[in-house]
């Protein structure tokens, strides 16, 4: 068949949906329920009540039905049934635990899935000092889920970037480089004309109640912390360590915050599996 007629044999259906699929339907979710808070459409709810539960099946259902229209795989429908019941909830706790955070903290998004390198937006420049204190800079582009900014009166203003994760959220410390993605945002907001100098940046798990585990709900990545403000210099030393460590090939190994740590960048990236322990230092130290 293959010969005769140039007929590809199709190769296996899996049996579940692709984890991204999952990833980009909860992204979606929570870009269409903020997008019009962020735009001044409608007023931001203090809780997740009648009206926003409504709003929010309004756009579960929307979707659904935007998958099936495009002939989305997504796996055995018995088991994608049971995923998406599962994530809808999980979605809905997430949102019952940060409208409250929201209230509490006076914050409101400004921007929602924020794109800056793609087609008609420009790649954004940073620049900075390395390792080595050499001046690097760095094109950059990127999708940022959202940008909170504060509105307490006789207080300044905090940015917080906020990146959702439908998995495990990334180490706790800047330590290999391996926690870079908010700073990245954060820095390539400043070019873009956004005040950075009292700001944040949280991994958020969609999946984890964030209210029973504060410490998973968000960890801050930059601002002007004890603590954060050392961080914060050295973080951006490994971002522009990067482009040349990469060239030079360096990336060989991998930190491990605790003995038999299973996090791996991938043969791919690190072409090793190897692991520096915490003791020794690592990979930026020289």
């Amino acid at each position: 068949v293959n010969k005769v007629l140039e007929i590809e044999k199709h190769t296996k259906l899996e049996k579940n949906a692709e984890p991204k699929t999952l990833g980009t339907v909860a992204h979606t979710i929570l870009e269409r329920f903020y997008l019009p808070i962020a735009n001044g459409d409608i007023q931001q709810p203090e809780e997740l009540d009648g009206r926003s539960e409504q709003r929010l099946l309004e756009i579960t259902k929307e979707i659904a039905e935007e998958l099936q229209e495009e002939g989305q795989w997504l796996g055995n429908p018995f088991l994608w049934t049971v995923k998406w019941n599962k994530l809808l909830n999980d979605v809905e706790n997430y949102l019952k635990w940060e409208l409250k955070q929201l209230k509490k903290t006076r914050e409101s998004p400004i921007l929602v899935e924020y794109r800056f390198g793609y087609k008609d937006f420009p790649a954004v420049v940073i620049s900075g000092s390395d390792m080595q204190g050499m001046k690097r800079t760095i094109r950059v582009k990127g999708i940022i889920d959202r940008v909170d900014r504060s509105h307490s009166e006789g207080s300044p203003q905090t940015l917080a970037v906020i990146d959702y994760k439908l998995k495990n959220i990334p180490a706790t410390q800047y330590i290999d480089g391996t926690l870079l993605q908010a700073p990245i945002y954060l820095l390539a907001l400043e070019q873009l004309g956004h005040d950075i100098s009292n700001s944040r940046g949280f991994y958020r798990n969609i999946k984890t109640n964030p209210g029973k585990n504060p410490t998973i709900a968000g960890k801050e990545v930059g601002g002007n912390k004890k603590k954060g403000i050392d961080a914060w210099q050295e973080v951006q030393k490994f971002i522009f360590a990067i482009p040349s460590r990469i060239q030079a090939g360096k990336f060989e190994a991998v930190y491990c915050t605790q003995p038999g740590s299973k996090w791996r960048v991938g043969v791919e990236v690190s072409r090793s599996n190897a692991s520096i322990p915490a003791s020794i230092g690592n990979r930026f130290d020289e």
